[in-house]
């Protein structure tokens, strides 16, 4: 899996029905986005 750095700055599509695994994905984007943001 690789991510470039507009992927990880796309709006993410909401699902009705949201799995865990894609809430745990969005959760660590979030975390790395927030790391991203706070180094520049």
């Amino acid at each position: 899996l690789s991510l470039n750095l507009e992927s990880l700055f796309q709006t993410p599509q909401i699902q009705e029905e949201p799995n865990i695994a894609e809430d745990i994905i969005f959760k660590t984007i979030s975390k790395i986005k927030t790391l991203i943001l706070k180094n520049y």
